[in-house]
């Protein structure tokens, strides 16, 4: 498997083509399958009678280990800050003392084009055009008018591209590109105050393997609660765990996404696990076009008891932004997501039928939100509350690990970038990370909820980073925060020499 410390050395800055892949599941193919694989409770957690609801929590969920809020062990996290793989100044609050100064009053936004002279950027951004750039036309997408919004009140003009500019911000959504999805190839050479972009050092989590082993490393006693336990296939079948006629484990290849190459087994045998494996691997080179032995599969252990929307298996989708800016390296974990359903309702011991376990867009019935449609799924207040808490104790171990491999490309001179953290819930409320990614899909099943989803979500976006960045505001508490880790200079690549032939 590929470990962070590869990652580090080989990421070359501008070897960049590996973005080009898909690495996660598009609005069409789904979020993910529901595999058994701050520090504040979000704002809309509290809301809605939850502490009213928390008396009637089930025994099980108050007494089990995996959902005690205290869980997360803040002293195996100090530790490690000690031994200097993550220093002791990230559980602090950053000192925004020598923040640079937004030269224009925040209550004065310049208005269209004919300000656009007029407009003082931050001195920091002073080298930049008071303009943004938005690249998306995949329609099922986010809608970008708040966005427009948003960055209009902040003085910027929205503009064409043109070979030269130095925009002051650029947001670039995957487009349709030969072989797949792709982010426009201009955004890899033009100069820019901000992108919505991090360099592929965060590969350290956003490819399975890397997730796992990395969380296991650094954090293994969380791990043990938050995630299934993972194996590495390899065509020996070396190293995998023994097991008996009742357990049940989830084959999935790292490179695919929307269920592809999928497979679920109980208690399997030598030749199925063989099977699985070549049929993860076939998915891998039909969608990622990887060679059919580099291909990894991942062995994970089904989680047999999960909690039920309205009968139905489901996850939560939720949303991670990292930030690495003035110096600074901040997450924050959004209070709102996105649910999605098995097409059909769950038998517990049935394994055959895909439509009772895998999860997607396109099997959930109409656009579910959390906390907004919790009650549609049977869920109530103070259950949420427990569940937000478990997945943001996750999402800040991860935190802690993109810390040291979130970086912007060279050609930004700040950036930021929302990941995707997929969860699947246990009856007894804790959760289970399967996996983060990148290149989110946001589907909708209705204009009406693109509209209110994209509006709330860049408003999330405007609070956390336009505001502060452009106005002078001040930005929600984050999940994690501390100095950013200076990026690693680009690896200089050199021919290899020839040895000749002995005489």
């Amino acid at each position: 498997a590929e470990s962070a410390a590869a990652l580090t050395s080989t990421a070359l800055k501008r070897k960049r083509d590996n973005e080009d892949e898909n690495e996660n599941a598009g609005p069409e193919d789904g979020s993910a399958v529901a595999q058994e694989s701050a520090t504040k409770l979000p704002k809309a957690a509290q809301a809605d009678g939850a502490a009213a609801d928390a008396a009637s929590l089930p025994a099980s969920v108050t007494s089990n280990p995996h959902n005690a809020h205290e869980h997360v062990d803040h002293s195996q996290l100090e530790a490690v800050a000690a031994e200097g793989a993550v220093p002791q100044a990230i559980f602090a609050e950053p000192n925004n003392d020598s923040a640079p100064s937004t030269q224009r009053p925040a209550d004065d936004p310049a208005k269209g084009d004919n300000a656009h002279a007029a407009v003082q950027l931050p001195s920091d951004l002073s080298s930049y055009e008071p303009s943004f750039l938005i690249w998306s036309s995949e329609p099922k997408q986010l809608l970008h008018d708040q966005l427009v919004s948003h960055l209009q009140a902040a003085g910027l003009s929205q503009q064409d591209y043109r070979a030269g500019m130095r925009p002051a911000f650029v947001w670039a959504e995957l487009i349709p590109a030969p072989g797949g999805m792709s982010y426009p190839k201009e955004t890899y050479s033009l100069h820019c105050g901000v992108k919505n972009l991090l360099d592929t050092h965060k590969y350290a989590v956003v490819r399975k393997n890397n997730l796992y082993d990395n969380m296991k490393r650094r954090f293994p006693a969380e791990t043990a609660r938050c995630m299934a336990e993972t194996f590495v296939c390899t065509d020996s079948l070396e190293g995998l765990p023994s097991y008996g006629s009742d357990d049940v484990f989830i084959f999935r290849p790292v490179d695919s996404y929307g269920g592809s190459g999928i497979s679920v087994l109980r208690n399997p045998s030598r030749r199925e696990i063989r099977d699985a494996i070549a049929r993860g691997r076939d998915a891998a080179v039909r969608i990622k076009h990887k060679r059919h032995h580099d291909a990894i599969v991942l062995m994970s252990r089904y989680i047999t008891a999960p909690l039920l929307w309205a009968g139905r298996k489901f996850h939560l989708r939720t949303y991670l932004m990292t930030t690495v800016i003035r110096g600074e390296f901040r997450t924050y974990f959004w209070d709102e997501g996105e649910v999605f359903t098995s097409a059909r309702p769950y038998t517990a011991g049935s394994f055959d039928d895909d439509r009772l376990h895998d999860t997607h867009a396109k099997s959930t019935d109409g656009d579910l939100c959390f906390p907004r449609d919790i009650a549609l799924g049977g869920i109530s207040p103070a259950q949420m509350a427990v569940i937000q808490q478990n997945m943001a104790d996750a999402m800040r171990c991860v935190s802690a690990i993109l810390r040291e491999h979130a970086h912007g490309y060279s050609e930004s001179l700040y950036a930021f970038e929302v990941l995707g953290g997929d969860f699947l819930v246990r009856d007894d409320l804790s959760v289970v990370l399967m996996e983060v990614n990148d290149k989110v899909g946001y589907g909708f099943h209705t204009r009406e909820h693109a509209v209110s989803f994209s509006a709330r979500y860049f408003g999330w976006v405007n609070e956390t980073v336009i505001a502060p960045i452009f106005r002078g505001t001040t930005p929600p508490e984050p999940l994690l925060a501390g100095p950013a880790v200076p990026a690693p200079p680009p690896r200089t690549w050199e021919p290899r020499k020839s040895q000749g032939r002995g005489r």
